[in-house]
């Protein structure tokens, strides 16, 4: 297994950082270009990203992410929308290769992490998908096992994440591709139906949390102190009374 590191071309310093992180653990990475939103609106961009994903051109437009029938969002600004477009389609394109290389799983991280822990201490479960780390507002009793388990748990966060088998990896894939077809979107999952496009944490949380889970303590955690390349991260965190899962008290049994 070998890491996927999401990274714009001009995070320099974040990569650099990431590059310290994967050295200390002795282990194998590789970086994938992320997908810039804000270029978006340059067609030269739209033409390499629509050859890139295999999506038609005139879905990359910022016109088709601004109507809520294509992308869901509580802001109308091009300028809230246009990072969290490019993070979903960083995350699609991860699965994309993941596909077409036929890999049996495949761990994401975005590059504004800290790594905990070595991966080899991921649990040994078969689950679809396993959050090295994640951003939760309450728990419930404390995890025996290690791990809380994802359906009906209030958690948001991709920057760590491993997919488990190729067949979860395929259909994950699937999903990402049908935010893009014609027809109604669907709020539950249906493998021949339109999936529904929004933030990618929350794509995941509606359609692929009824059998994965999410590690306790932490392998990963998010660094906050970072300037967030997508939203303001702490004002919406303490808004919503969101936290890293590792600053959070479990209920004990």
């Amino acid at each position: 297994m070998i890491p996927f590191i999401i990274n714009l071309e001009t995070s320099k310093d974040r990569r650099d950082d990431m590059i310290k992180q994967m050295y200390s653990i002795n282990y194998p990475y590789t970086f994938i270009k992320a997908v810039d939103g804000r270029q978006l609106t340059e067609i030269e961009y739209q033409e390499e990203i629509s050859q890139t994903l295999d999506i038609p051109i005139e879905k990359l437009k910022p016109t088709y992410y601004l109507d809520r029938r294509n992308f869901i969002s509580l802001s109308d600004r091009w300028e809230d929308i246009a990072p969290r477009v490019g993070c979903f389609l960083s995350h699609y394109k991860c699965l994309k290769i993941a596909h077409e290389q036929n890999l049996n799983e495949i761990l994401i991280l975005e590059d504004d992490v800290d790594i905990l822990g070595h991966f080899d201490n991921i649990p040994k479960v078969d689950k679809d998908i396993i959050y090295l780390g994640a951003t939760v507002r309450k728990l419930g009793k404390y995890p025996n096992k290690g791990y809380y388990d994802c359906k009906g748990l209030e958690l948001f966060g991709t920057y760590a994440y491993l997919i488990k088998g190729k067949y979860n990896i395929d259909r994950i894939y699937k999903a990402f591709q049908s935010v893009y077809e014609e027809g109604t979107r669907r709020m539950k999952y249906n493998p021949n139906e339109r999936m529904s496009m929004s933030n990618v944490d929350n794509f995941y949380r509606r359609y692929f949390h009824e059998d994965s889970i999410v590690m306790y303590p932490p392998l990963v955690s998010h660094r906050d102190d970072l300037k967030s390349t997508i939203s303001n991260n702490k004002r919406y965190r303490k808004k919503y009374g969101m936290k890293c899962i590792g600053m959070l008290e479990p209920i004990e049994e």
